[in-house]
């Protein structure tokens, strides 16, 4: 991996996984980097 993972959720069945990133709500802002696992 090319950073630390910071953030993770499922969203619709769907993991996401956010680098850097901020929790907004039910929404996420992305940072550096995102990784989805479908």
């Amino acid at each position: 991996e090319f950073g630390r993972i910071l953030r993770h959720a499922v969203l619709n069945g769907v993991e996401v996984y956010a680098y850097s990133s901020q929790f907004i709500g039910n929404k996420i802002v992305l940072g550096e980097k995102v990784k989805v696992k479908l």
